[in-house]
């Protein structure tokens, strides 16, 4: 996250993000991101690396991201009918169309000029979510869980690190390759960034999360 004002720092870290601050990732390559899903097992939550299967859990998702994982599980927060009333405001900010792309929030962050904190904290906490959980098939903010937040959320009780996995568990187990209308839908920067610190690590002679080591 790069170009964030101090008072927006200050509110990432209140809300529990603090280590997602020095984070920066500019998109995936094509042959990478179908490479990193095609070889992740749902079932096992290992990235075949080749010559070891990397276990993707809570535990390496909070030391790639530097958020706690621990806390209150976000999917069980009850999905309400319709926007919470204290939303509104905030969602009268887009386009009155059935969903909102991520672009538009990212501009809004950028542009910063919030009156109320606590809309620049649902702009983040769904940029979030969006980028590391699960997103519509189109890219755009998932519904289903903007319609589990309020200006009142608590973003700092949840365990988002639970949450990326069991969103990385049904991506897979939903993703069908050889549909054109099937896109991958769920924590890509996650599995990306996995694979690239596996193999840093390697260089750096420690070789932490894997599991499974095979010899040739």
């Amino acid at each position: 996250m790069m170009g964030l004002s101090e008072r927006q720092k200050e509110a990432i870290i209140q809300m529990g993000f603090g280590g997602l601050i020095g984070f920066c990732v500019n998109g995936v390559p094509e042959k990478l991101a179908y490479h990193v899903v095609d070889n992740f097992d749902a079932h096992s939550m290992t990235l075949n690396l080749g010559n070891s299967g990397l276990l993707v859990d809570g535990g390496v998702i909070s030391k790639l991201l530097g958020i706690r994982d621990s806390g209150s599980n976000f999917a069980d927060v009850e999905e309400a009918r319709m926007l919470h009333p204290s939303l509104e405001e905030w969602r009268a900010r887009f386009p009155p169309s059935s969903y909102i792309a991520p672009s538009l929030i990212s501009a809004a962050i950028q542009d910063d000029k919030y009156e109320d904190m606590a809309q620049f904290c649902t702009d983040f906490a769904l940029l979030f979510l969006t980028t590391m959980a699960s997103s519509q098939q189109n890219g755009y903010i998932k519904d289903r869980v903007l319609k589990r937040l309020t200006t009142e959320t608590r973003y700092e009780d949840f365990n988002w690190c639970a949450f990326i996995v069991d969103c990385l568990r049904k991506c897979k187990k939903k993703w069908r390759p050889l549909d054109p209308k099937c896109c991958w839908a769920g924590p890509l920067t996650i599995l990306t960034t996995a694979r690239g610190s596996h193999h840093a690590t390697l260089v750096m002679g420690s070789e932490p999360f894997i599991i499974g080591r095979r010899s040739f």
